[in-house]
């Protein structure tokens, strides 16, 4: 359903979503779109082995974690486009199990 909604210039190689009020932001390796509809639905359109939520308003791909840091003792992702994705204490142990 979600990739429905993702214009097919954006490729299906996707690397995170975000929340933001009402939709969802979709990214992918070609760009960015917002979808309309709530994030939680969003989440079980995706496969579990591809990534995971991290905090309330960010999922994201596994193979597309650069790696995890600490800065101001806050955690975070660094995707291999750039974005960091702060991970809330919610999500910390699945960070931790997957990246140690």
């Amino acid at each position: 359903m979600l990739f429905l909604k993702v214009p097919l210039r954006l490729g299906r190689d996707l690397v995170h979503l975000k929340m933001q009020d009402h939709y969802v932001e979709v990214v992918t390796t070609a760009g960015q779109c917002m979808v309309l509809m709530r994030f939680a639905d969003a989440l079980t359109c995706l496969p579990a082995a591809l990534g995971n939520q991290v905090h309330r308003s960010h999922w994201v791909v596994w193979g597309h974690v650069n790696k995890s840091f600490i800065r101001a003792g806050r955690q975070f992702l660094l995707l291999d486009n750039g974005v960091e994705v702060p991970v809330s204490r919610r999500f910390k142990k699945v960070v931790r199990e997957r990246f140690g």
